[in-house]
């Protein structure tokens, strides 16, 4: 998902359903407008970037 789009050729080559997604969204209490960026990790998990995460720098320190 970029820019809250899903990209429905990256879900299917990669067998990931468009609900899978909405509801790990919902249960995070988000919504696909909220999302500037996601991806699923080789976890299983799916990790977000928000519009509104406040990052000052566009390049986040660890």
């Amino acid at each position: 998902m970029i820019d809250g789009q899903l990209l429905h050729e990256t879900l299917n080559s990669n067998h990931i359903p468009e609900s899978w997604i909405l509801s790990q969204l919902k249960a995070r209490g988000k919504k696909l407008e909220d999302v500037f960026y996601a991806v699923k990790g080789s976890n299983g998990q799916l990790y977000v970037d928000d519009y509104k995460d406040n990052i000052r720098h566009p390049v986040d320190v660890e």
